[in-house]
């Protein structure tokens, strides 16, 4: 090796050396909203999106039993103001904060209401958001915890004939609503 290629190579060398450690390490992606009066109503977190379509979320015990499905016909206008992370926990929140992991979101909602404790929830968000994903959390309103799943899935990418934008599905759909209203 010449002399000249020598100092080329070295000087390339503490360059690359100088550049690793200027470059700043990926920052941490966290999403939250806070509300002083629990009210989360007007609070959104903008997540990642699902996709459009007719949604299927079911409640799971924790000896896999299904518990309750809900349903709920996603568009623009709904995912605009009642985002995944909008939904987790409700709307009677002082404190909601995600954070991005490798296997999705780490979540923990600090929720109640009016006249009794507030419930903090931590949990875990994994799966493609836009198409099924899976959230196991647990409740701080037992000394063991309240553990509890539910699992999300798009179902079909139309919504039933009588259904719009932002219309749920309760109760094996004997009570509809908007959650849109409100906002």
């Amino acid at each position: 090796m010449t002399s000249k290629a020598w100092a080329a190579s070295r000087i390339a060398g503490i360059l690359l050396a100088g550049f690793a450690t200027t470059v700043p390490a990926m920052a941490q992606e966290v999403l939250s909203a806070s509300s002083e009066t629990g009210d989360m109503m007007t609070a959104h977190i903008a997540g990642p999106k699902r996709n459009a379509g007719w949604w299927e979320f079911t409640d799971v015990a924790q000896n896999g039993d299904e518990l309750s499905k809900t349903h709920l016909c996603v568009g623009d206008k709904s995912e605009a103001v009642y985002s995944a992370f909008d939904q987790i926990s409700g709307s009677s929140c002082s404190s909601k904060r995600f954070e991005k992991t490798a296997e999705g979101y780490t979540y923990t909602t600090v929720c109640g209401v009016p006249g009794m404790d507030n419930v903090t929830t931590q949990g875990t968000l994994t799966g493609d958001i836009a198409t099924a994903y899976t959230m196991d959390e647990v409740k701080d309103i037992s000394p063991a915890g309240d553990h509890a799943r539910r699992t999300a899935k798009l179902i079909a990418t139309d919504c039933p004939d009588d259904y719009a934008d932002g219309d749920e599905s309760t109760m094996n759909g004997m009570l509809k609503s908007s959650v849109l209203l409100g906002r």
